[in-house]
């Protein structure tokens, strides 16, 4: 894989299963914080947040955790197939290159952490291994346990380098091939070293109510796809299709949230072949919920939308879409039933008179 010059990351021996067990308070009696309910919950939330941002990057592309003003923390690389690796900074503080005390360095061999294998910055002319690393790190094979990554970087973060509250860190997140990547819903300041908004950034507003809601995500559509006519119908739902499998868009009445779900399987019983077939499948897709539903085989994906960005959704119904028409081909195969293919009429068509399609 290519190597961006401010992320030390490699493809690595698979060494890491998931985390070692995190423990939510380290050190001596004496070291230990007096507990913040509020501050807790604030770390419970980002650690969710965290732990979606990962499941979406892909192949090549970095998140990195910095302390405002201040350099890296902790750093994420997604390699595809190959697994995410994580590596942590060697230095006392953000803005010290002084190591680690014997407290940090005992914490992160608790935490399952491993040593720096190299000295950072090898004089002109040396070779350096593409396994190697200045900090410490761990690797985790496909498919990584991201929620058990994220409780990692977490508790790193809190113990190892003292943050006290997620409004003291930033994100940079970036992609090896060029443009930075706009990651809003961790909910964190964008760092000072991202190059700034590009074009095609749509920018995260928070919406009051689900009318609001509903303009947004027809506004998006309009925009992306050239659809002409599209509406909600009495239910505030709406239906598009993705490979000619149709995709159903619904907005939350008592909150913002925009669902997606998509049948893979049509007229099948819910044999316990099949049950077992999409509990395997809840247990490797990240985020999407797989069940039976009135005789059919169904996927869907639920989507905070309170920021709402547009280029968020649109992804989340290319992810839904390519999922579906995956899983159809291969249920279809295991356990018969009819694909959803042409199973709809009359879908909503586009500019150029063709079937709205999700890219």
């Amino acid at each position: 894989m290519r190597h961006h010059p401010d992320a030390s990351v490699a493809a690595q021996e698979r060494d890491d299963q998931g985390p070692s067990p995190v423990r939510r308070s380290a050190g001596a009696p004496d070291e230990r914080r007096a507990p913040d309910r509020a501050a807790s919950r604030s770390w419970l939330a980002f650690e969710r947040a965290l732990t979606h941002a990962l499941a979406v990057l892909e192949d090549e592309q970095f998140l990195i955790l910095e302390r405002k003003r201040a350099n890296a923390l902790v750093q994420f690389a997604a390699q595809g197939a190959g697994g995410l690796r994580v590596e942590a900074s060697p230095n006392a503080s953000p803005r010290s290159d002084e190591d680690l005390g014997r407290r940090e360095l005992r914490l992160l061999r608790k935490l399952g952490w491993h040593r720096p294998t190299r000295k950072a910055g090898p004089p002109r002319g040396v070779e350096v291994s593409p396994d190697s690393s200045p900090n410490f790190f761990r690797n985790y094979q496909h498919p990584a346990p991201f929620a058990a990554i994220a409780a990692l970087a977490v508790e790193t973060v809190r113990e190892v380098y003292g943050v006290a509250h997620r409004g003291e860190l930033a994100y940079r997140a970036f992609d090896a091939n060029g443009p930075d990547l706009l990651l809003p819903t961790l909910r964190l300041n964008r760092s000072r070293h991202s190059s700034g908004p590009t074009p095609n950034e749509v920018v995260a507003r928070r919406l009051r109510n689900q009318d609001e809601l509903e303009a947004a995500v027809l506004k998006t559509l309009t925009e992306s796809m050239g659809i002409a006519d599209l509406a909600f119908d009495e239910n505030g739902s709406l239906s598009l299709s993705y490979e000619d499998l149709p995709v159903f868009l619904r907005v939350g009445a008592e909150a913002p949230i925009v669902s997606l779900v998509a049948a893979t399987l049509h007229k099948v019983e819910p044999t316990h072949e099949l049950l077992a077939e999409l509990n395997h499948l809840n247990n490797t897709r990240a985020f999407l919920n797989f069940s039976h539903l009135n005789e059919s085989a169904v996927v869907g994906i639920d989507i905070d939308c309170n920021p709402f960005v547009g280029e968020v959704l649109l992804r989340a119904m290319a992810l839904i879409g390519k999922v579906a028409v995956e899983v159809s081909r291969d249920l279809h195969q295991q356990f018969g039933g009819e694909t959803p293919t042409d199973a709809r009429e009359g879908a909503p068509r586009s500019a150029n008179g063709g079937a709205v399609t999700v890219n």
